[in-house]
């Protein structure tokens, strides 16, 4: 039997009568038992459209003999069970449930799946009520506890950290970044001098020492590391042999990357 940690989040009609519920289906079905289940949180929408209502978040730690991918597929039919339609990124949802973190599987990264889940790491809706029932699990990537994350995020500095692959890219992206934040600066998040700053290496072997150098001079919220779809497993690995902190590999797409980058100041806020 394994261990995950699951994230739960609903901002559609009664959010937290949802996330009771969502625990009650989680506990019926067959292959799964919950075995710790966090209190409930209310936060504000991160990094999707505008007009959202607030959310209601928690976490869950769950047993089970199925795989990731497994796993996966049961969660998703347990969305659909409460009306979960996939239509807009980040848009409002009625349930949503995320692998977040799996014990005795290596990381993994597809398509369909990534675990660890790749925005946890700065993400306070998940890391608050995942502390409260996981706080020594350790992020096997960054080589954090969720306690040790969750600290961060209250205590950091609302910085965004980028390093880059793609320079003309990366700048780009870090000019319409700023541009967009300026509502969140609005509430003294991402309006201060600096709250961006940028690394370019020009030679991807040396991307893992640029993110600890940039990790030790900015000690921001996250650190965003722009690649090309083709430098995606040398970024991975790069991270996985530094300790750079909490951290996000965006591939270069433009509407993507400047989403991670909003929704990395609203989510640490």
């Amino acid at each position: 039997m394994s261990r995950f940690l699951i994230g739960l989040g609903s901002n559609q009609g009664d959010p937290e009568d949802a996330l009771r519920q969502a625990k009650q289906a989680l506990t019926k079905r067959d292959g799964i038992e919950v075995l710790h289940f966090s209190s409930l949180h209310r936060t504000a929408p991160a990094g999707g459209p505008g007009e959202q209502p607030p959310f209601a978040n928690a976490c869950a730690v769950v047993s089970s003999e199925l795989t990731p991918p497994q796993l996966l597929v049961d969660l998703q039919r347990v969305e659909s069970d409460f009306g979960r339609t996939r239509t807009v990124r980040w848009g409002a949802r009625k349930l949503d449930l995320d692998i977040l973190l799996a014990k005795n599987f290596s990381p993994l990264r597809g398509r369909e799946l990534d675990v660890p889940h790749p925005r946890m790491s700065f993400r306070r809706f998940v890391l608050e009520p995942a502390s409260e029932i996981a706080a020594d699990w350790l992020h096997p990537t960054c080589r954090w506890t969720i306690a040790a994350l969750a600290q961060h995020v209250r205590d950091c500095r609302q910085r965004l950290a980028v390093v880059s692959t793609v320079a003309e890219f990366a700048e780009r992206i870090t000019r319409r970044a700023l541009e967009r934040c300026q509502p969140i600066g609005e509430r003294g998040v991402a309006n201060q001098p600096g709250s961006i700053t940028h690394r370019q290496v020009d030679d991807e072997r040396l991307l893992g020492e640029a993110l600890e150098e940039t990790w030790r001079l900015d000690r921001p919220g996250a650190v965003l590391t722009f690649v090309h779809p083709t430098q995606i497993e040398i970024a991975a690995r790069a991270i996985e042999e530094s300790s750079v902190g909490p951290h996000l590999i965006a591939v270069a797409d433009d509407e993507t990357a400047v989403a991670e980058v909003v929704g990395a100041f609203e989510a640490t806020a």
